[in-house]
């Protein structure tokens, strides 16, 4: 697995618009509604104990008008979908929900966790948001059902509160990402039931912060864009009358820079030319030969936003100058006073040329940026906003700014987790990038496209081809040598590959815990990853509970960075390391499994990006940094000549 791979699928890809609430503020330093201390929340957790609203009837029945709004939306989409849609309808069991629904008493609370756990069954294509919005309202409602007329719902909701206040305790005293997903689970129980709201709010306050900082220098940017302009054309014009044809040699350079903007990422594309002319202009019987040079500036603006990739039209500025080289006419007095007559108007012509120099250079740069703009916004669309939102995972709030130096990003993630960053990111080293991605954006990721899930293991290596593509030819290295000699790279498997070396085992199939599905911690210069399981399947073999912890720490090394694993993968059942017999079989499978994603090593080396980015050229590790919950990493271009800190 290549690191800077991992990097950038933790941050969801560098580059993350529904509206954030109104009393948060994103940027490095948010300002909260209200000032508020931890002592303070811990303070109002106590209060609130005694404020335990019970749930009543209207609460289910308006619960249920939401998940019948859901259900709403999801019908037009299936029966869109013609037949297959019906086939959804029978596998969803679409009538038995119904029929709960209509229903003006008590819940069937069986049938209805039957229901969810088909919504939940990982199914190619549940995870689009129709389904997500009628699972998690579904859920909701089974939860508020419960908890109807039910006298365990308020030692639950103190239970909530006193865990709140001691996790809020001790991320006082040193912050943990045990502490922070112990105030995320509680937050979301008293959201779900609709208690305590000021205490929510007052949480939300302190831990809504951005979770995802890009910066690309604008070096980086102006090499990305650069390009040398060598090119012959044509000449047909008029000017004044005169029918001008010739031919014209243009060379320069392409280049951009950066336009501050608070509000959006704004790129200037230059293009720096000199066009050299020579021309024949025929004006009735006389015919003048001319030699001329114009110098060109041109400027196409680029912004960025959370829609994606836009561009105003090209202006340029040109001057042209000419030199008469002949006239030639059938009568010399009509040539003496055509040189007279064309020195006369030669600025005006100049003037003429220079304009029409700039509609061509306008077009030029128009219709050049047309093609490479059109394909990075369907690649935006395509690639990143639609699928994200398509499945209810598009970051809560995406900002793009511009100034002199840096093209930046900030990203928020929150989803149903309700909490981000509980504090800013770490100052970074200048470089070309730098991404620094705070550990609640990868498990906030994680929660809502995992959490409670079934995967098997065929959709698990699909999303794996998703995530660790194929390496470009250019990276690959000598694969046609098993054994490579002296000086040739070893051939380095992709991650697919090495899941599909093992086909004589039977299937397996993960379910996925519903509260932390996947946890990343980010600390003490490397990170650790737990993966919780609340059942695995492998052929007649299967166990509740198990989780699968690793860790790794970073390390510098010539080359760039690796992280080094901390000693075995340990897959043990929360909370014990006995084991039983089915359970050491399921561990067994489990380790061989995961001992291929998670290697002793994975190396962070430099990496070269594909298309139109290829020539900025290999791009080196230069700072690597894991601590207060923040990964960040900075890379250099080869070619700036900067080397390892």
């Amino acid at each position: 697995m290549n690191m800077y791979r991992m990097c950038l699928i933790f941050a969801g890809a560098l580059l993350l618009s529904m509206p954030v609430a109104t009393n948060i503020a994103v940027g490095d330093q948010p300002v909260p509604a209200k000032q508020e201390t931890l002592e303070g929340i811990v303070a109002a957790c106590q209060e609130a104990k005694s404020q335990f609203r019970p749930l009543t009837k209207d609460d289910l029945k308006s619960v249920k008008t939401e998940l019948v709004e859901a259900l709403a939306r999801l019908d037009v989409e299936l029966k869109a979908a013609g037949a297959n849609g019906e086939d959804w309808r029978q596998f969803l069991l679409w009538e038995t929900l119904q029929k709960e629904l209509q229903k003006e008493g008590a819940l069937d609370q069986k049938a209805l966790n039957e229901v969810c756990s088909r919504y939940a069954s990982g199914n190619e294509g549940l995870g689009l948001i129709w389904f997500v919005e009628a699972r998690s309202t579904l859920w909701r409602l089974l939860k508020v059902d419960e908890a109807i007329d039910n006298p365990k719902t308020k030692n639950t909701y103190e239970r909530m509160l006193d865990n709140l206040s001691n996790n809020l305790k001790s991320f006082a005293v040193k912050p943990t990402t045990e502490n922070t997903l112990g105030i995320s689970e509680s937050i979301r129980w008293l959201q779900n039931l609709q208690q305590a709201p000021e205490v929510v709010q007052a949480v939300q306050r302190q831990f809504i912060r951005p979770n995802l900082y890009g910066e690309a220098s604008a070096e980086f940017v102006a090499a990305g864009m650069a390009d040398s302009v060598d090119d012959n054309t044509a000449i047909c014009d008029e000017i004044l009358g005169t029918s001008i044809s010739g031919s014209a040699h243009t060379v320069g350079q392409t280049t951009a820079e950066l336009s501050p903007d608070s509000n959006l990422g704004v790129i200037d594309a230059l293009l720096f030319a000199t066009t050299y002319s020579s021309t024949v202009g025929s004006h009735g019987p006389v015919c003048i030969y001319t030699t001329g040079t114009t110098q060109i500036g041109a400027c196409k603006r680029i912004w960025i936003n959370e829609y994606g990739i836009f561009s105003c039209p090209a202006v340029s500025n040109a001057v042209t100058q000419t030199s008469i080289n002949d006239i030639q006419a059938r009568r010399r007095i009509v040539e003496r006073i055509a040189w007279k007559k064309a020195y006369q108007q030669k600025p005006t012509a100049e003037c003429i040329a220079s304009s029409h120099a700039e509609q061509r250079a306008n077009k030029r740069v128009d219709d050049k940026a047309a093609e490479s703009l059109d394909k990075a916004q369907a690649d935006f669309m395509k690639k990143f906003r639609r699928p994200l939102c398509d499945h209810k995972l598009f970051p809560e709030q995406l900002r793009f700014s511009t100034d002199k130096q840096e093209l930046h990003v900030v990203s928020l993630q929150i989803g149903s987790s309700r909490l981000a960053a509980s504090m800013p990111p770490p100052s970074a080293i200048k470089a070309d990038l730098v991404l620094r991605v705070h550990e609640s954006m990868v498990n906030n990721f994680a929660l809502d496209s995992l959490g409670g899930m079934t995967v098997n293991e065929d959709n698990f290596q699909k999303a794996l081809n998703d995530m660790f593509p194929q390496p470009s030819e250019e990276a690959k290295g000598d694969e046609s040598q098993p054994n490579p000699t002296e000086g040739q790279k070893p051939k380095r498997l992709s991650l697919r590959d090495k899941m599909k070396r093992d086909k004589n085992q039977p299937p397996w199939t993960i379910t996925f815990a519903t509260r932390q599905p996947i946890s990343v911690t980010f600390s003490d210069e490397g990170f650790k990853i737990i993966i919780r399981g609340t059942k695995f399947i492998n052929g007649d073999n299967s166990c509740d509970d198990m989780d699968v912890t690793v860790v790794y720490k970073i390390e510098k090394t010539d080359a760039g960075f690796k992280a080094v694993r901390q000693g075995e993968i340990q897959i043990f059942p929360p909370g014990r390391h006995q084991l039983s017999g089915k359970e050491i079989a399921i561990k067994e499978l489990l380790t061989k499994r995961f001992s291929k994603i998670f290697e002793p090593e994975i190396l962070g080396e430099g990496f070269v990006f594909s298309g139109r980015l290829k020539k900025v050229g290999e791009m080196l590790p230069v700072d690597v940094q894991s601590r207060d919950g923040w990964l960040t990493i900075a890379w250099n271009r080869a070619q700036a000549d900067k080397k390892l800190n």
